[in-house]
């Protein structure tokens, strides 16, 4: 059952168009969903920094379990050496939100540059010499939420935030690129 309402809000929120809408509208291009069928294993040293972080949140019990997830490029040099990586067996998931690990490869290997939820994960376009700014959106029948986060050097710390209530006639009014689209 719970598969199955989570397939029901990817579908939800794909077919709407609302989570693409806004995704693109700021540039930023989708490049993890928390429904894709393409997730793979994490590389050894990427899953032994996954597991090390997760041992120190609320989900700690998910540190024993598999991890999946999409090779990206946060510098934007044109290899996905980095990581966005979920639970592969629903282990931090709810309804609208799965938890989200980002992982930055360095020298010495993998470090978690940011711990997040949601259901979608966006880049914006590579800047020279910066390390790309990343959009988690997540969306439910009831409300919309999207978060940018910016690298500072070491972690993505969060640069913006909206949250729309779509049962609040003034919050739509103000977010008809979310709430026109549902």
């Amino acid at each position: 059952m719970k598969k199955r309402i989570l397939q029901w809000i990817a579908v939800a929120t794909v077919g709407s168009g609302a989570c693409a809408g806004p995704l693109h509208a700021e540039d930023f291009k989708p490049v993890f969903g928390s429904e894709d069928q393409t997730h793979r294993p994490l590389p050894p040293d990427a899953l032994s920094a996954v597991r090390a972080h997760a041992r120190t949140t609320e989900y700690s019990d998910c540190a024993a379990g598999g991890f999946v997830g999409s090779a990206v490029d946060l510098t934007g040099h044109g290899r996905p050496d980095d990581w966005i990586a979920e639970t592969a067996d629903g282990c931090a998931w709810g309804a609208a939100s799965v938890a989200i690990w980002v992982l930055k490869r360095e020298s010495n290997g993998f470090r978690v540059v940011l711990f997040s939820g949601g259901q979608t994960v966006g880049l914006n376009e590579a800047r020279a010499g910066a390390v790309r700014d990343l959009q988690i959106v997540s969306q439910t029948a009831g409300h919309y939420a999207q978060t940018t986060y910016r690298f500072d050097g070491k972690a993505y710390r969060e640069a913006k935030s909206r949250a729309v209530d779509f049962s609040d006639p003034a919050d739509c009014k103000r977010n008809r690129d979310v709430c026109d689209v549902r």
